[in-house]
């Protein structure tokens, strides 16, 4: 499977169009788990901050931080760490928009 194939794969599957519709929160966690399981299929660091292009602002900005940050994390090679660490990229993110009053 080509790079590009990932990548497109990923942009298609994991930007769903309901993504609008959530609550702000939601929506954090949702592109902060994306960016790490962008790393984790091999997708390269600029095309997944490419991803960011296709989102409006604050989400853009957003997806571009959680993107670094995942990749700058470490990478695991058992999918049941790779879970684990996404969903505590997700989380992480979570928490730290609804300290700042977002729902």
């Amino acid at each position: 499977m080509t790079d590009l194939f990932k990548f497109a794969l990923c942009f298609a599957t994991l930007f769903p169009a309901s993504l609008a519709a959530q609550t702000p929160c939601k929506r954090v966690h949702e592109i902060s788990s994306i960016a790490l399981q962008l790393r984790h299929v091999g997708v390269p660091v600029i095309e997944a901050m490419r991803l960011g292009d296709q989102l409006p602002d604050p989400l853009a900005e957003l997806h571009r931080s959680a993107t670094l940050a995942a990749y700058d994390a470490p990478a695991f090679r058992t999918e049941q760490m790779q879970t684990q660490m996404i969903r505590d990229h997700g989380n992480k993110y979570y928490v730290e928009c609804r300290k700042s009053g977002f729902q």
